[in-house]
């Protein structure tokens, strides 16, 4: 808070402003050109097809491995249209799903849908961008944000799949602004900090199933800040069984609050699903039921029994509704399914923990590789002057990576997204404290 950097950007500062809406504009008009000349991808349809069912007749048993945030913001511009919608099928199978799909965007003018929806789709990719500038001129001042902004402002990952009707993009998003708001309420507490950390995180578990993985990010910084508070630092003059009591005072505050965020959470959940259990209206139902589709009848199914009963559990008490839960055990088995990979040229019967890796230093550009280098040469600083900081930065990569070496599905860097803006703010802020200190790393990072 003492960066002098930090209080210039408190103040009225028009060139700053402007300076920012330009690279946003950049970033606005990059996808809009992508929006016409990207070609349909195979999910789109299917989850166009399910935000516009979704709005007009509130059928969350269609498309439901992919929650309705992104599909519903996808198909707003196409409420006012009128248009031809092939009759729905009663089943709900992924089958029926896409060819349904298909009637739905070529019935109609599919140009004019997929450039409404992928627009408004867009809008995730800008607020992106917006928080990550937040971020990181909160975290390492001005200088550091105007470099993390042009990092993902000209990311080719982010752009190429930032205007599509795709979850990828939109789970980045959230994830990120809920790890940023749970910083900015441990930073200085209020209400009015927690129930935004609440409903953030609420909206991450809307955007994708893998969103879940916001809980143990969440478990991890408080463990985080729950360390920090016990260090001599914390309290120079105070003795360990003073630091010892600060820690636990700590813990339980935090302890209290993450349960707290997790309600406020649960009720934003329910709230995208229309605060309705059933999945379908009318008395439809899933096809085939919960139970079955997850004992695998006549299909693969959840591996891990525990799980299953778990997920049946919270079934029959109606904790979650009906269409997430029934998402939910389609990621799992999906997931643990035996899909081929290919990389390298070579054909795998099955997904390799080194696939995601060897995928991040191909597809990123050199430039945002080497400045995540730059970490390792500004590791003294970082762990001296924003442990803290860098902390919220790297636990959220860490564990998203674990959790993708131990993925069975290997389709793209897509799934790798959400490590993009946290390793964009830690580079840059590592960049930028280097170049500060020496007039040489500040040549290399120009």
């Amino acid at each position: 808070m003492n960066d002098p950097s930090h209080r210039n950007r408190t103040g009225p500062h028009i060139p700053l402003l402007g300076a920012v809406l330009l690279l946003g504009g950049v970033m606005a008009a990059e996808l809009a050109l992508s929006v016409r000349q990207q070609a349909q991808t195979w999910d789109e349809a299917y989850h166009l097809l399910a935000g516009y069912r979704y709005l007009q007749a509130a059928d969350y048993g269609i498309n439901p491995e992919h929650p309705p945030l992104v599909k519903t913001l996808a198909a707003l511009p196409l409420i006012p249209l009128q248009l031809n919608v092939p009759h729905v099928p009663q089943g709900t199978s992924k089958r029926e799903g896409f060819a349904a799909a298909r009637k739905f965007l070529y019935s109609n003018d599919a140009d004019a849908l997929l450039f409404r929806a992928r627009l408004a789709a867009g809008i995730l990719a800008l607020v992106l961008a917006l928080l990550v500038f937040e971020a990181a001129s909160r975290m390492f001042g001005v200088g550091a944000a105007f470099l993390a902004l042009g990092l993902v402002v000209f990311e080719p990952n982010l752009l190429g799949h930032g205007p599509l009707v795709t979850t990828d993009v939109g789970l980045t998003c959230c994830l990120f602004a809920a790890v940023y708001s749970f910083h900015r309420y441990t930073t200085q507490p209020s209400t009015r900090k927690l129930v935004e950390c609440g409903l953030v995180v609420g909206i991450t578990l809307a955007a994708k199933h893998s969103g879940v993985l916001v809980f143990p990010i969440l478990g991890l910084l408080a463990i985080a800040e729950i360390l920090l508070a016990f260090r001599p630092k914390s309290d120079p003059t105070g003795s360990s069984g003073k630091r010892m009591r600060l820690a636990l005072r700590h813990a339980a505050r935090l302890g209290g609050t993450l349960l707290l965020i997790s309600l406020i959470a649960l009720v934003v959940l329910w709230a995208f699903y229309a605060f309705r259990f059933s999945a379908r209206p009318d008395g439809l139902e899933m096809t085939p039921p919960l139970a079955e589709y997850i004992s695998g009848v006549n299909a693969p199914g959840i591996k891990n029994p525990i799980v299953a009963r778990l997920i049946m559990g919270l079934h029959d008490a109606r904790l979650l509704p009906e269409s997430y839960l029934y998402g939910f055990s389609d990621v799992l088995i999906v997931s643990e399914g035996h899909r081929p990979a290919f990389l390298f040229g070579t054909l795998y019967p099955e997904g390799q923990w080194f696939y995601f890796p060897a995928v991040f230093i191909i597809k990123s550009t050199l430039g945002f590789l080497l400045l995540v280098v730059l970490v390792m040469f500004a590791i003294k600083i970082l762990r001296t002057e924003k442990l803290r900081e860098s902390l919220y930065l790297l636990l959220p990569v860490g564990l998203y990576v674990a959790t993708s070496l131990t993925s069975k599905l290997n389709v793209g860097v897509r799934h790798l997204l959400p490590i993009y803006p946290f390793l964009a703010v830690l580079a840059a802020g590592a960049a930028w404290n280097l170049a500060k200190r020496n007039r040489r790393w500040a040549t290399a990072v120009a």
